[in-house]
């Protein structure tokens, strides 16, 4: 039996395109599981580039960020910025809705830098904070499973720079394994991130070395 839907123009969200495959309304269905909203809620907060010279800031883009972990180098201190900026904070999720085959997910670690530094980023992240004290990071293996890249991949709108849009967020619900399982899943990504950034930090001071030691040397 055929399924049909119909919608006026009027009521479509803008920039909405007409695409076939997105009238499939169950090619994904999430129907069981503890949904996204009711775990997090989205960050909004965002800062005027003119106001930045007051902090110590760290600015990230969309290539710092990569299945889980945020990588950073001493050059994203204070850098240039030229246009509004996101405010993230500790213990939260962000996540890329620009071209999500690309796995720029990250987890806000507390070793990522000072409490005094403020963490800005790209407005092409959507933050995701935890509702309650609860650690969030067991959702970073959730956004990479096959499935959920599938659907977000589905998901995305636009010819050169494809975007999936919040509402595909919102949709998503948790299986109940992973949620009942959250503590365990969050202590073990925690504990990868953090052994990461220990070696990450070690090797970017051996590079700071090497470039000092390499600037003096004469041909």
């Amino acid at each position: 039996m055929a399924i049909i839907c119909s919608q006026y123009i009027s009521m479509l969200e803008d920039g909405y395109i007409l695409l076939p495959e997105r009238y499939n309304q169950q090619k994904y269905v999430f129907s069981e599981g503890i949904p996204l909203l009711d775990l997090i809620t989205y960050g909004t907060e965002s800062i005027n580039y003119t106001q930045l010279s007051k902090y110590e800031y760290l600015a990230l883009d969309t290539s710092n960020s990569s299945e889980g972990f945020i990588k950073i180098q001493q050059n994203d201190y204070n850098k240039k910025v030229e246009s509004s900026k996101k405010i993230f904070h500790k213990r939260s999720l962000i996540i890329s809705r620009l071209r999500p085959y690309l796995k720029q997910i990250g987890f806000i670690d507390e070793n990522l830098t000072s409490d005094k530094t403020l963490i800005i980023g790209s407005s092409e992240y959507y933050e995701l904070i935890p509702n309650n004290e609860e650690s969030i990071a067991y959702l970073v293996p959730f956004f990479l499973s096959d499935s959920i890249q599938t659907y977000l991949q589905a998901s995305v709108e636009g010819g050169n720079h494809p975007r999936f849009r919040q509402a595909a967020l919102s949709k998503l619900k948790v299986p109940i394994q992973i949620y009942e399982n959250r503590f365990e899943l969050s202590k073990q990504l925690e504990n990868y991130i953090k052994t990461l950034r220990l070696g990450y930090n070690g090797l970017s001071n051996l590079y700071i070395q090497t470039n000092m030691h390499a600037s003096g040397v004469s041909a």
